[in-house]
């Protein structure tokens, strides 16, 4: 089996992906910080960690046996990049 992780598991598209993913066989870990997310959407198999990736120790409380990454984390606002694009950056 492989193993998935997923950002921005708690969203639209992350939720809906890791079901699709979830029926094809796959074991998933997702990861959000529920900034935009609902933990409601989160599928019941899914391994889920609440944090923000940003945060550099976060990335060891992951599990070693991850085989692949897709990430959908990150806020989609085009105006927010432009006003503080620092903060945009850090995230």
């Amino acid at each position: 089996m492989k193993n998935i992780l997923i950002t921005g598991v708690a969203g639209f598209i992350g939720s809906n992906l890791s079901r699709f993913l979830i029926n094809k066989g796959y074991r998933i870990f997702g990861v959000d910080d529920l900034s935009s997310g609902d933990y409601e959407n989160i599928p019941k198999t899914v391994e889920f960690f609440e944090m923000d990736l940003s945060e550099k120790d976060n990335k060891s409380k992951l599990p070693s046996s991850i085989d692949s990454i897709i990430h959908l984390a990150g806020q989609s606002s085009g105006e927010v990049s432009f006003e503080d694009p620092i903060a945009d950056l850090n995230k």
